[in-house]
Parts: C-alpha cells; sequence; structure tokens
C-alpha cells in the first residue's frame, strides 16, 4: 500500500402500533405486519471479502476514540452493520422506555420497509403546526441516503438517545429535533448505495422517481427545518490511490450549501456561525476535517473538486428550502468495519455541533430562516 497522501485544498419483528397522522401519512398498520420484507435478514448483507485492507502504517493513524456505544453496530462480536430488523426494534425499544419523542413512519421504502422519523419535541409538541407554532427552530438530522454509508446512521441512533434520556435532552427546551436515521433502507439492506430501484437518492430531490426522496421531501414540507445535516461516508482508496496514489487522510469532509439562487444570508451564517462550530468540535476530539472534495470514479482525469451547485443533491436543495443545510462525509466507503467508532464520533460529534450551535441562538437562527423564506415569497413574480 502507498503511503498516506494528503491532498491539499484551500481551506426481530415489532407490533408496534403506527401512529396516525394527516400530516405525515403514516401507516395505519402494525410494523409487523407490512413494515418488513419477507425474509430480512437479521444483519445487514455486507460483504467482509470485498473490503480494501489498509496498510497497518495507515490504519495507525486513526485510533478508536475512548467511547462506549451500545447502538446495534457495537454489539459484541459484530462484523457487520446494523439490520432493518435491528434499527426498527432500537428506536420502538428507545420510545417505550425514555418516551422521549415520537416514533413516526411518513412513508416506506420501494420494497416496503418503514423510515421511521424520531420527532423530539419537549410538552409534547410533536405535529407540525405545533413546532412552526412554538418558537423554536428545528434541526433535521438525515442519515444514510447511500445505503453503504452505514455510520452516520449508527451515529444517528447515538444522538437519538442522548436527545431522548440523555444529556442532550435540555436543548429541547430551545430546540426541535427530527432524526431520521435511515433514508435508505433497501440500498442498506443490501448494503449498496443507491436504492431498490437502482437509483441514487441523493441525485433524486428534483425529479423525486424514488419513494424515499419522495418521503424526505414530505418531512421538509410538514416540518420546515431551519437546520439540515446531511450524513455519508467518502471512498478511501479505490480512485484516489489510481490516480494520485494515495488514501484520503482526513476524517469529516464539510460543506454547505452552495447551489443558485439561495439566500446570502444562509451561506453567511453557515460559515461565521456553524462551520467553526464543527471545526472545534472535530478539532478538540484529536479529528482531521476539511471542505468537501472529490474526483471523478471510472476516469483518469485528475481534476479536484468540490462539491456541485446542482439543485439535487439534499445539502443543496436543503438550502433552497431556506435552511442553513450542511453535508458531512466520514472516510468509509470500502473500508470496512475498519475504524468504525472513529467515524461514527465524527458524526455524532458534528451532530451535537450543529445541534447545540442552533440551541445558543435559537431565536437568531428563526429570524435568519424564516427571513429568508419571507424574501423568497416578496420576490416571489417580481423578476427579482
Amino acid at each position: 500500500m502507498p503511503m498516506l497522501h494528503r491532498l491539499g485544498l484551500p481551506r426481530s419483528r415489532l407490533s408496534l402500533r403506527c401512529l396516525q397522522s394527516p400530516h405525515c401519512r403514516m401507516l395505519a398498520c402494525a410494523f409487523g405486519v407490512a413494515g418488513f420484507v419477507a425474509g430480512d435478514p437479521a444483519a445487514a448483507r455486507f460483504d467482509a471479502s470485498r473490503v480494501a485492507a489498509e496498510s497497518p502504517a495507515v490504519a495507525a493513524r486513526f485510533p478508536e476514540p475512548d467511547v462506549v456505544y451500545d447502538t446495534p453496530g457495537f454489539r459484541a462480536g459484530r462484523d457487520d452493520f446494523t439490520s432493518q430488523a435491528e434499527l426498527m426494534a432500537f428506536v420502538s425499544q428507545l420510545q417505550v422506555r425514555t418516551g422521549g419523542f415520537t416514533l413516526r413512519v411518513p412513508g416506506t421504502s420501494t420494497e416496503g420497509r418503514p423510515i421511521p422519523l424520531l420527532v423530539f419535541a419537549s410538552q409534547g409538541l410533536a405535529t407540525p403546526e405545533s413546532m412552526l407554532r412554538s418558537g423554536k427552530p428545528t434541526v433535521l438530522i438525515v442519515a444514510q441516503q447511500h445505503g453503504n454509508e452505514p455510520a452516520g446512521g449508527e451515529a444517528a441512533l447515538v444522538v437519538a438517545a442522548r436527545l431522548a434520556a440523555g444529556d442532550l435532552k435540555l436543548l429541547l427546551d430551545r430546540i426541535n429535533v427530527l432524526v431520521l436515521p435511515r433514508a435508505n433502507p433497501d440500498g442498506a439492506e443490501a448494503f449498496m448505495r443507491d436504492t431498490s430501484l437502482h437509483i441514487d437518492m441523493n441525485r433524486d430531490h428534483l425529479l423525486l422517481r424514488t419513494n424515499e426522496a419522495r418521503v424526505l421531501a414530505l418531512i421538509a414540507r410538514e416540518y420546515q427545518p431551519d437546520v439540515v445535516i446531511d450524513a455519508h461516508e467518502f471512498t478511501v482508496m479505490d480512485r484516489w490511490v489510481t490516480k494520485f496514489g494515495g488514501v484520503m487522510s482526513y476524517d469529516a469532509l464539510i460543506q454547505y450549501a452552495t447551489v443558485g439562487n439561495l439566500p446570502p444570508a444562509l451561506s453567511r451564517d453557515a460559515e461565521s456561525r456553524f462551520r467553526p462550530a464543527i471545526l472545534a468540535a472535530l478539532d478538540g476530539a484529536g479529528l482531521k476535517p476539511h471542505w468537501y472534495f472529490t474526483t471523478e470514479a471510472g476516469s483518469s482525469d485528475k481534476t479536484v473538486s468540490m462539491g456541485g451547485v446542482q439543485p439535487d443533491t439534499w445539502r443543496n436543495v436543503g438550502g433552497l428550502r431556506n435552511a442553513v443545510s450542511f453535508l458531512l462525509e466520514t472516510r468509509g466507503v470500502d473500508i470496512g468495519r475498519a475504524h468504525f467508532k472513529r467515524r461514527v464520533r465524527t458524526h455524532e460529534l458534528t451532530m451535537e455541533a450543529l445541534l447545540r450551535t442552533t440551541a445558543a441562538s435559537p431565536s437568531e437562527i428563526l429570524a435568519l430562516t424564516r427571513g429568508a423564506a419571507n424574501d423568497v415569497d416578496r420576490r416571489s413574480g417580481r423578476g427579482a
């Protein structure tokens, strides 16, 4: 394996009865009847034989953090990742044990798997209307749009447990939180990037060809989140080794929305308020963040660029919906469970930084996002 090269750039089935709501189109059924595809395995279909092995020198650069997680993906003896059945059992049991959130299912995947949404709001105000009237900004955490990128989904479960009955619960006095721990259940179960229709969900937020993208659009339309984070993982070896003779060395790649027509105030706040908070949290834990960048797969072209301006990725669509919207990617694709705890910790700290930053100035965040939305309304039809 080539030496580490840093690329430099500028800065069990459930019987939980589904909750019904006219706002979220929830399923009027029991998960155990229609929530799972018959024959779902106890663990996701991850194939360890296809994992690219890091050299010892590279692996030593990424020590595991001194933290303990009790989510399904960290149970003793694991050599795979959290299955759909395990995820649903975890969130159901967490809800029953803590009563700290409302568990909803706004839709299902193409193959019929439930897409759970965890709604955290104080005083039981969990409907979209009550949350919009609460005077609190809403943070939306979206994970695992790509099924073979599990660290963000596992971190979303960790953060959900902390919000339900842990140290983050007090933040709910100042903010509302939506956690979508697995946006692409079919892809996660098959451990593949795309949905079962072989469509990249994170390129489908304009055309909405997939059930999964439509569910996310419904959540955004009904709840109108003010801050969004989209949790992903990036390829570590593969084309980086082929093109540049090295592997990706950063723990986290971060970028906020960069789509045309984005209200400038959202970009300014993302850069001045939120990105420094994320960097401080990661730097303080000995993790290495950088701007998001990528290079084209399947090509010898060595061009390296930041994320694009197309209005089809969730990072950009979140911005067009007048939210402060961030993409986070951790190293993870093609290295299996290597450094899994470190990857999850990176996501967890980033999610926590966004939550705490929003909770520190809730009225300012609301004024920012609602001001942006009102400005769009005022300009509508005026050629501005």
